[in-house]
C-alpha cells in the first residue's frame, strides 16, 4: 500500500495481482478457449463418459471385473488425470504399459486401454476434459491472446513452489516466451543456496 501511494505521488502507476497456480491456469485456459479452442467438459460429464466406455474397453483385461462398478470411472479419472499432469497421455501410457511385466503390467495395460477409449470418445464428440486441456495448454498458448491481467504484468513470479509437474512446467516455459517468469523455492533451514529465484 505504501508503494502504491508513493508511486501515485510520483505520477506513476503501480499494480499487483495475487493468484493461485490454479487460478492462473484457469485464466490462461479461458484465453485459449476465447482464441478458438473449446471449453473442457465438466468433471461430472467426464465421469459419465468414462463410465460409458470403460466396461467395453476393459473387457479381457485385468480390470474387466471392476470396470462396470460404481466408482470405477471416478477412480480411473483420478489416476489418469495425475498421469496427464505428469505429462503422460494415453499414447505414452500405452507405450509404458507394454514394457511392464506381471500384474503391474496387466493393470497398466488395462488402464491404458480405458484411457485410449476415453480419449477416442472425447475426440469423436469434439470435446476435451480439464486435464487434457491443461496438458495441451502450453501449445495453445502460443497463438492465444493473453488475459489482460497477465498481458499487462511486468513479470510472473511463483512463490514457495515445491512441486512443478511436467504439464505445469511446459505451461510456464511457454508463458516465459511472452513475459518474464520466475520461480521462488521455499527457504529450507540450513540450505540458503536453494532459496534464490530461478528464471525461465
Amino acid at each position: 500500500e505504501l508503494l502504491a501511494l508513493a508511486a501515485a505521488g510520483g505520477g506513476a502507476a503501480f499494480g499487483r495481482g495475487l493468484w493461485t497456480i490454479r487460478q492462473l491456469r484457469a485464466e490462461l485456459l479461458a484465453a485459449a478457449v476465447g482464441s478458438g479452442g473449446s471449453a473442457p467438459i465438466s468433471p461430472v460429464a467426464a465421469e459419465l463418459l468414462a463410465a460409458r466406455v470403460a466396461p467395453a474397453a476393459a473387457a479381457g483385461t485385468a480390470l474387466a471385473g471392476v470396470a462396470g462398478e460404481a466408482g470405477f470411472a471416478r477412480a480411473f479419472l483420478s489416476v489418469y488425470d495425475a498421469l496427464r499432469e505428469g505429462g503422460c497421455g494415453a499414447a505414452e501410457l500405452a507405450h509404458l504399459a507394454r514394457s511392464l511385466p506381471g500384474l503391474a503390467g496387466g493393470r497398466a495395460r488395462a488402464i491404458a486401454a480405458v484411457a485410449e477409449a476415453y480419449e477416442a470418445a472425447l475426440a469423436e464428440r469434439g470435446l476435451s476434459d480439464e486435464a487434457g486441456a491443461q496438458l495441451l495448454l502450453a501449445d495453445r498458448l502460443a497463438g492465444a491472446r493473453l488475459p489482460p491481467a497477465v498481458a499487462e504484468a511486468g513479470a510472473i513470479e511463483l512463490l514457495d513452489v515445491v512441486d512443478v509437474p511436467v504439464a505445469l512446467a511446459r505451461l510456464l516455459q511457454a508463458l516465459a516466451a511472452r513475459l518474464p517468469v520466475a520461480i521462488h523455492l521455499p527457504e529450507l533451514p540450513g540450505r540458503p543456496e536453494l532459496a534464490p529465484a530461478h528464471e525461465l
